[in-house]
C-alpha cells in the first residue's frame, strides 16, 4: 500500500538559516514522504524516521534534534504521484520511504499557522 505522509517537526533549538527565501531563524519544518507499506502503522514508523532524519541531495542523512507535532497519513494510489515523482521514485515498488520532498523551514511567527504545501 502506498500511503503520503505530510509531518511537522517542531525543533527544540532554533536553526539559523540563510536562504533567500526562509525565515531567519526556523522553529521548525514541514516535510512531504511518499512510503510504500503494509500498514498505516508501518507507514507513520518510516514516515517519522525519515521527518528526523531527512535525506539530503547527496544522499547522506541531516539528522535534527526536535519532534513531529503533527503528522497527516493517508493512503493514497502511487499512480496519485505527479508523473515526475513516478518516474525518479526508483524504488516506490519495494517496501519504504521512495519519495521525500526538502524542507520547509517556518520561524516562529507561522508556528501556530503552519500548514502542509
Amino acid at each position: 500500500m502506498h500511503f503520503k505522509a505530510e509531518m511537522t517537526v517542531l525543533l527544540n533549538q532554533p536553526l539559523r538559516c540563510e536562504g533567500p527565501d526562509e525565515p531567519n531563524e526556523a522553529v521548525g519544518y514541514i516535510i512531504v514522504i511518499g512510503v510504500n507499506a503494509p500498514d498505516l502503522a508501518v507507514a507513520v514508523k518510516f514516515a517519522h524516521d525519515v521527518a528526523l532524519r531527512p535525506k539530503q541531495a547527496d544522499g547522506s542523512s541531516r539528522s535534527f534534534d526536535g519532534i513531529v507535532v503533527e503528522a497527516q497519513v493517508q493512503r493514497i494510489e502511487k499512480t496519485d504521484w505527479e508523473p515526475i515523482i513516478q518516474k525518479n521514485a526508483k524504488r516506490i515498488d519495494q517496501e519504504g520511504v521512495y519519495y521525500s520532498t526538502g524542507l520547509i523551514f517556518f520561524g516562529p511567527e507561522s508556528e501556530d499557522t503552519a500548514e502542509p504545501v
